[in-house]
């Protein structure tokens, strides 16, 4: 019978239980956790929250870790950012769009070009642009106990064709 394994019970409520409270859940985790997501929340945790991202191009490797913007106290920040030359048979047909990046901006605030991937682009030409763009950008670096950092970042740049 299809039914079987399915409970039909309602659980009992405990009324004495400690109620809700919204400051339980930050989004960065619990007391006693983990960043690996240990059930029961034990096992050591690291001195650096950082995560080791999948993407190509040595992430893991050279400068340590890779902290994610959560994870930073102080996210990395634009502070020169080159534009996208607008692909010429788009910006004449009036196309507009966007390009979402992901990158690793290191501890000077330079963009790893190895790490650079388009996550999602409305045209190929326009993820291509962005690409080649964001490798010129500088960016004040994520900060971690007051020390730079490699960050995992993510951006969205627009094409829009002005009139």
């Amino acid at each position: 019978d299809l039914l079987d394994g399915i409970p039909k019970d309602i659980p009992p409520v405990d009324l004495g239980a400690r109620p809700f409270d919204p400051n339980d859940f930050s989004g960065r985790g619990v007391e006693g956790g983990v960043a690996g997501g240990v059930v029961g929340g034990t096992g050591e945790v690291p001195d650096r929250p950082w995560v080791l991202a999948g993407t190509e191009g040595g992430v893991e490797g050279g400068g340590g870790g890779v902290f994610t913007t959560e994870a930073v106290e102080e996210p990395a920040a634009i502070l020169v950012q080159q534009a996208p030359r607008y692909p010429p048979a788009y910006e004449a047909a009036g196309i507009a769009g966007y390009a979402v990046l992901q990158f690793v901006v290191d501890s000077t605030g330079r963009v790893e070009p190895a790490t650079v991937t388009v996550l999602e682009a409305t045209h190929a030409p326009f993820g291509e642009a962005a690409a080649r763009a964001i490798v010129q950008s500088r960016f004040r670096p994520g900060r971690y106990h007051g020390e730079p950092v490699r960050q995992l970042v993510r951006q969205r740049v627009r094409f829009e064709v002005l009139p």
